[in-house]
């Protein structure tokens, strides 16, 4: 992976507020599909994971590649990635996105 390709990277934690799990999974399953539809991201590796903590809160991990460096910033200016966004943000308590470099791979 090029040094370009690794700034690509984004890694998304979302924690749902209670009761919300299953909404925000759902959104959830939509979001890469959207993004691929306007061409904003590569088509692998993807991955949505769902963990829980030690006080049994659940919480998802996305990890996509955006195609370009500037294609988070386009997504901003697509009302439909703008909409989807919305209903994340208001279904979640908390959110982060952590600014993540490939170290390695297998």
């Amino acid at each position: 992976m090029t040094d370009l390709e690794n700034r690509n990277i984004a890694l998304c934690r979302f924690v749902p507020k209670s009761g919300r799990e299953h909404e925000l999974e759902e959104l959830l399953d939509q979001h890469y599909p959207t993004l691929r539809q306007f061409g904003l991201v590569e088509d692998s590796p993807y991955a949505l994971l769902r963990g829980q903590n030690e006080h049994g809160r659940i919480y998802f991990v996305e990890i996509l590649h955006w195609k370009s460096e500037d294609a988070a910033e386009q997504a901003h200016k697509l009302p439909q990635v703008m909409s989807m966004w919305g209903a994340v943000s208001s279904v979640c308590e908390h959110m982060e996105f952590p600014h993540v470099f490939l170290v390695r791979s297998a």
